[in-house]
């Protein structure tokens, strides 16, 4: 499935402004999923957390570093969860967090 910004880019370049919006809606999406993974995790709701980091597969939003921080430490109460997150999100893609790790980790740790 096309992203927005994926289709546009594939007109020419007069989409280059659409690219930009899409790019910037994009990083608002992940500041507050961030913000949300980092209220729930204060608040011990781990699980909750894994959810919301995975909600943004379904936004077509790759998580970065900063959210996929965010989640380790939200899951730090519970070592073997937070273990178990950190090695999805960042074992096998060499320090880069990504959607199909937070799925995997959203329907298997918990």
């Amino acid at each position: 499935m096309h992203t927005r910004a994926h289709a546009q880019t594939d007109v020419g370049p007069a989409a280059g402004g659409e690219v930009e919006a899409d790019s910037e809606l994009s990083r608002k999406v992940l500041q507050a999923c961030t913000r949300r993974i980092r209220e729930l995790g204060d608040r011990g709701r781990a699980k909750e957390a894994i959810q919301e980091l995975a909600s943004l597969a379904s936004k077509n939003v790759q998580p970065d570093t900063f959210a996929a921080t965010a989640l380790v430490r939200a899951c730090s109460r519970d070592m073997e969860l937070a273990q178990s997150v950190f090695d999805e999100l960042f074992g096998e893609w060499g320090g880069r967090a990504g959607a199909s790790g937070a799925l995997r980790v959203g329907g298997g740790a918990c």
